[in-house]
């Protein structure tokens, strides 16, 4: 049995995405050759295959959770208390910003913030020539919009993740606690 396999007839037999084939092929977990083509790069040969699922029969391969649909996401829904952490965290601000201001907080240009504002995500109003979000109103989107944002700011990503990761704390020390 010393036939040669395409990865595409790889991932076939293991019933794998051609993402996950090719990287397990280039990460060593499945030995091959590679021919330095551009198509049909890897020689995978039918005994490595076969002692592969015989190595894994029992379990499923754990691979990093780059593969996995379960892999820990950020929540899509704000910690029950989010906007009274928001309103600390952001208690010396003045209570009317500017769409400059509210850009630089969250980390994104003042265009993007004027799309929110025109797409009535953000509420503002305008006064004396210049548009102005009430902090209230920035803590609302940030609960209700900010994190179905995909592409964040470095500055939102942080911010979520300072707010969320406190709350991982005190769901732990909470469990800590009961459980004495």
């Amino acid at each position: 049995m010393n036939e040669y396999l395409t990865a595409d007839q790889v991932r076939q037999m293991l019933h794998i995405s051609k993402r996950k084939c090719a990287w397990m092929l280039q990460n060593g977990l499945l030995p091959c050759e590679n021919t330095g083509k551009k198509t049909r790069q890897y020689c995978i040969r039918s005994e490595d295959v076969v002692a592969y699922q015989a190595k894994n029969a029992g379990c499923p391969d754990v691979l990093p959770q780059i593969f996995s649909s379960a892999s820990p996401r950020q929540p899509r829904v704000p910690p029950a208390d989010f906007c009274e952490r928001l309103s600390k965290r952001w208690s010396d601000l003045p209570d009317a910003l500017t769409e400059q201001d509210v850009a630089r907080l969250l980390g994104y240009t003042a265009n993007t913030v004027g799309r929110w504002i025109s797409n009535r995500r953000l509420r503002a109003v305008t006064a004396h020539g210049e548009t102005l979000v009430a902090k209230q109103w920035l803590i609302e989107f940030c609960r209700e919009y900010g994190f179905r944002i995909v592409r964040k700011s470095s500055k939102h990503r942080e911010l979520e993740a300072n707010l969320i990761q406190k709350d991982a704390e005190n769901k732990v020390k909470h469990i800590e606690s009961s459980t004495r």
